[in-house]
């Protein structure tokens, strides 16, 4: 580490100066100078090694990917997947280098629209190439599932749920609550009756549905829920490397050289 310049020779006003003094504080200023640019050396070694370091770190994180975020903002380089509009002078390099190339699945305006409205989100970022504008997927209260096929990736899908299926045997002879019946068919009992055993006999029977008589899913929750927690969902459009600053420390040294062997 460059120590500093503690003393110099000094020299009292209306006096003449020594030459060897002024020399002496002359080679202390190149000296310091020196050690300074070889101290940038070394720091530029460190860094160029941190930087190869930063870069292995980064290259596990892709243009294009979705990724959650259990935090209260967006990271640099991620925008939120809530189909916010941007331009194309905001995120130059992505818009060139991957929408306008095909690199992430985009659709046109239109289509994006026409998934918002059948859906309530798409997968897919919207392009609109002629006005240099793009808007990001809306994944608003999505579920994000795997697929092994190219040609579903970013599609929409609705929701869905298995078929509610029983039956019950409604033969001559015998109430309702004494025939087979299986699946979501399950017998009731009106006015005190009882719809099993020896008390069968009664004439006022019915049938009712019961669907998590088929699977327990059914009645569960209000809604086509599976077991989920929320988080933010954002989409990478910039490597965090691109938007660094960086230093060009050889030309820094050369600077410093330049300076020091000028001549005065």
């Amino acid at each position: 580490m460059t120590s500093k310049i503690d003393e110099f020779n000094a020299f009292v006003s209306g006096t003449g100066a020594n030459a060897i003094k002024v020399n002496q504080n002359f080679n202390k200023i190149k000296d310091t100078i020196n050690e300074t640019i070889d101290d940038i050396a070394v720091l530029e070694t460190d860094i160029n090694e941190a930087n190869i370091k930063f870069d292995k770190i980064l290259s596990s994180v892709f243009i294009g990917q979705i990724i959650p975020f259990c935090r209260s903002d967006y990271p640099a380089g991620v925008l939120p997947c809530n189909g916010s509009e941007y331009s194309r002078t905001t995120f130059n390099t992505f818009y060139r280098e991957y929408l306008l190339t095909g690199k992430v699945l985009t659709c046109s305006y239109d289509v994006y629209e026409e998934q918002i409205a059948t859906y309530g989100h798409c997968g897919m970022f919207g392009l609109d190439a002629i006005n240099s504008k793009f808007k990001t997927p809306t994944l608003d209260s999505s579920f994000i599932m795997p697929t092994v096929l190219s040609s579903e990736i970013g599609k929409c899908f609705k929701q869905g749920l298995p078929n509610i299926t029983g039956s019950f045997n409604i033969g001559s002879g015998q109430p309702i609550a004494t025939k087979d019946h299986e699946g979501a068919i399950e017998p009731l009992a009106i006015g005190g009756a009882y719809p099993y055993g020896a008390n069968a006999t009664t004439s006022t029977y019915g049938a009712k549905i019961n669907a998590s008589k088929s699977n327990e899913i059914y009645g569960a929750s209000e809604d086509v829920l599976p077991k989920h927690i929320k988080y933010y969902f954002g989409v990478v459009v910039a490597n965090i490397s691109e938007d660094v600053s960086e230093i060009s420390w050889s030309e820094v040294i050369s600077e410093l050289s330049n300076k020091l062997n000028k001549p005065s």
